[in-house]
């Protein structure tokens, strides 16, 4: 198992209420595993990736890495543990220096990392993300939205890492940019061994690239499986309104019941879990 998590949480209060952002959430991912983490905007994915990426603390459960305890890690341990674990944003105009140089954002990625490639691994990068070296020479301003992203695909594949968390990676691009970079993202899969967490709200993106989906509501997991169960059989009230809202998707034989919080997880089908009432 490459990454585990056990009983995630955390709450933010605000005024008189508390949110719970994150709430006792457990998930696994497996090498070579690609994990869709769906859900509407504000229920907790963006969260839970800060945490996984410990940019954000837990207010309890534990973080487990190549079955090495990563919740409380030393300043050796976590500079270890994020070159291995990287995340590619949203939008990557805001997550590219603008005064930098494409070959400089790529160098300034390499330093302090432990890496026995330098600067000439940067051309082969290029390669991977099916950028031209001539593309190191220019600023992210003068590159189109695709371009970028590969830019940013290809500064977090620079240091090797395991997993890359994916949040939202495609959702700022056109539709024919979306599928060229999901093909991009499929065919880095065995050239870089990646595992990949792929955060959206997007559900005919993770079907381009997920073998198994997480859907999430207001902080919790609510059901969990393979993608093509989750997308023909959704069983959770709330993945069946997603799929409605999302797809083209018949939902007239499907009974729409209230999606409850005194649950637990059944395991309905093989690898297929859902969120039961109790």
């Amino acid at each position: 198992m490459l990454l585990e998590l056990k009983n995630i949480k955390k709450y933010f209060s605000v005024g008189k209420t508390t949110v719970k952002a994150v709430d006792d959430i457990s998930l696994a991912l497996s090498k070579k595993e690609h994990l869709g983490l769906v859900g509407e905007s504000g229920c907790g994915k963006t969260t839970l990736a800060k945490i996984i990426l410990k940019l954000l603390k837990s207010d309890a459960g534990e973080i487990f890495f190549s079955q090495e305890n990563m919740t409380y890690p030393s300043r050796d341990r976590l500079r270890d543990y994020r070159q291995k674990v990287q995340m590619v944003f949203q939008d990557p105009y805001s997550s590219l220096d603008p005064r930098f140089t494409i070959r400089n954002i790529l160098n300034e990625a390499l330093e302090g990392k432990k890496t026995d490639k330098g600067e000439n691994h940067l051309d082969e990068i290029l390669t991977a993300v099916q950028l031209p070296s001539s593309i190191l020479y220019r600023y992210p301003h003068e590159l189109s939205g695709g371009e970028r992203q590969r830019v940013a695909i290809a500064r977090a594949l620079l240091v090797k890492p395991q997993l890359l968390i994916l949040d939202e990676a495609v959702s700022s691009l056109d539709v024919i940019i979306q599928k060229q970079i999901l093909m991009l993202l499929k065919g880095l899969t065995n050239e870089f061994d990646l595992t990949y967490l792929f955060i959206s709200h997007n559900l005919k993106a993770v079907k381009r690239v997920c073998d198994k989906i997480a859907v999430m509501y207001q902080g919790r997991i609510v059901e969990y499986g393979f993608t093509n169960a989750i997308l023909t059989r959704p069983l959770h009230s709330y993945t069946q309104k997603l799929l409605k809202a999302s797809m083209e998707y018949r939902s007239d034989k499907i009974k729409m019941s209230d999606i409850h919080f005194k649950s637990h997880f059944v395991e309905e089908e093989k690898g297929h879990f859902v969120l039961r009432a109790l």
